[in-house]
């Protein structure tokens, strides 16, 4: 009974550390099923734990790709349409002075 009362604090440490890190791996976008097994690991669960914690989020990272792309369709389009008016401003500056020639 007393090596079970010895380990006992590592074990409720270590399942209440495999929440935390299986609820960090779901949030930030990694794969849940190896995180939360990490972090049931003593001794490498604190540093599956810090990991975790200052690792970048992928779910935000392709938000921001998808809106950078967004953006840079739009600059696109906005840098083709300026180009069709400046074209039309220019034919319409050719037609006054060949009017005036005329």
């Amino acid at each position: 009974m007393e090596p079970v009362q010895q380990f006992l604090p590592i074990i409720i440490i270590s399942i209440i550390l495999m929440f935390i890190c299986h609820s960090l791996a779901k949030e930030k976008g990694k794969n849940v099923t190896l995180w939360t097994i990490l972090g049931l690991i003593p001794g490498i669960n604190i540093y599956s734990l810090l990991y975790l914690v200052g690792a970048s989020s992928t779910i935000l990272e392709r938000k921001i790709d998808k809106i950078l792309a967004q953006m840079k369709t739009v600059q696109q389009y906005n840098s083709i349409e300026k180009n069709k008016e400046e074209n039309i401003n220019k034919e319409e500056n050719i037609k006054e002075i060949e009017g005036e020639e005329i």
